[in-house]
């Protein structure tokens, strides 16, 4: 006998099928056959740190499945001619170690030869920042660092639906640049606002900026607009892939596998803002150096490792904790502002980059500042490389990309 299903678990007395509108229920898959079992966590509850799980992880749950599999088996042994059945199941932790089974319902299967039929996203909100992983450059999301929080209403994904842009308030927040670069409410009143439809994807794009920074960015959003059972019909921005673009007046340094290089377009991907880091988060350090006095030492946080099979990871930056930086003035720069640090990661981790801007940073002094801006540094690019061969860049103030 095989079974397979989800976990949906909450702590404290919130509900996970009537939830609040901000929080999200931790999600488990699971799978068994023979004997052998499989976990892998889907959605992380948004009310316990990052890394930590709503129940001790992995006893808890293995010891729930074996009861949720006892209960399959005996409606098995009592319904012979139902060779496939789905059950849906209410439980509680109610003490450490004590797991109940307070109530069983069968459920009626999908049918899998059912037309598709068309999505309906539902009210949510949601905060989405740039993801420090392997996709696009360091320079890119360094560059388009920011916090985007979006409210969506009710809307069936037609063309009609999504003919305007389907929110209540949007707030673009990249104020670490200035008081200028935060936007607010209306998404159709910012500056030069624009929103497209093509296929599954919506572009609402507006312009910030002045001089070198200005910039068209470009939000999109690739919507589930179809679903077929057993997928749900109903849908939140979780569901989707969310990006930012932007397009710039002047080109902007980057740095490629060839060397310095300049873009004029660009494209990052933007997950959902993480939580406080909990126990499960795997603390990472590298020291980067080079001859005549230069050093990087840095420390921040990676995601716990996924669970179940995989065909290998490349682990995102969750946060940095401090870098102090040796050798660029006469007292070591610390740096603890995300803003002021961005990390980039090639396949698996074999290769990272690691961008770094002092004067973004509130805890850098003024003394500092002028130190660098004499030395003709704005941005510190530091490369580790395949045979932790370690390449130093840096960014002057009039944008231009050298070797250090």
């Amino acid at each position: 006998m095989s079974f397979d299903g989800k976990l949906v678990s909450q702590v404290g007395a919130e509900s996970v099928t009537n939830p609040d509108g901000a929080t999200r229920p931790e999600v488990v898959d699971f799978y068994q056959f023979w004997g052998s079992m499989s976990l892998a966590l889907r959605q992380s509850s948004s009310r316990v740190p990052l890394g930590a799980y709503v129940m001790p992880w992995e006893g808890d749950y293995r010891r729930l499945v074996g009861l949720l599999e006892s209960v399959a088996k005996e409606y098995a042994r009592r319904n012979p001619a139902r060779k496939r059945f789905a059950l849906d199941f209410e439980y509680k932790r109610v003490q450490p170690g004590r797991l109940e089974l307070k109530q069983v319902r069968p459920l009626p299967l999908a049918d899998e030869r059912a037309p598709a039929t068309t999505t309906f996203l539902m009210p949510s909100v949601e905060t989405f920042v740039v993801e420090e992983g392997e996709y696009s450059s360091v320079f890119a999301k360094h560059r388009l660092k920011c916090q985007l929080r979006l409210a969506t209403e009710a809307r069936r994904l037609t063309a009609v639906g999504l003919a305007t842009p389907p929110f209540t308030a949007v707030t673009w927040d990249a104020s670490h640049l200035g008081a200028s670069w935060i936007l607010t409410n209306d998404l159709a009143n910012w500056p030069g606002f624009a929103h497209a439809l093509s296929a599954d994807r919506t572009r609402d794009a507006w312009v910030v900026g002045s001089g070198s920074l200005r910039r068209t960015l470009g939000l999109l959003i690739d919507w589930r607009r179809s679903s077929k059972p057993p997928e749900s019909a109903w849908v939140t921005l979780l569901d989707g892939s969310v990006s930012l673009e932007a397009t710039y007046d002047l080109p902007q340094p980057d740095l490629t596998w060839e060397g310095p290089s300049t873009v004029t377009n660009e494209t990052v991907r933007l997950v959902p803002l993480r939580r406080p880091p909990g126990p499960g988060t795997l603390p990472q350090s590298r020291t980067l150096s080079r001859t005549g006095g230069l050093r990087v030492e840095t420390r921040f946080l990676w995601p716990p490792e996924p669970q179940g099979p995989t065909a290998g990871y490349t682990a995102p930056n969750l946060g940095f904790v401090e870098t102090r930086i040796i050798g660029l003035t006469s007292e070591p720069l610390i740096l603890r502002s995300g803003v002021a640090q961005t990390y980039s990661a090639g396949h698996h981790n074999f290769s990272e980059t690691f961008l770094f801007e002092p004067a973004l940073d509130p805890g850098v002094s003024a003394a500092q500042r002028a130190e660098l801006e004499a030395a003709g540094i704005r941005q510190l690019v530091a490369e580790k490389g395949f045979f932790e061969e370690n390449l130093f860049w840096v960014v002057g103030p009039e944008g231009k990309l050298r070797k250090f």
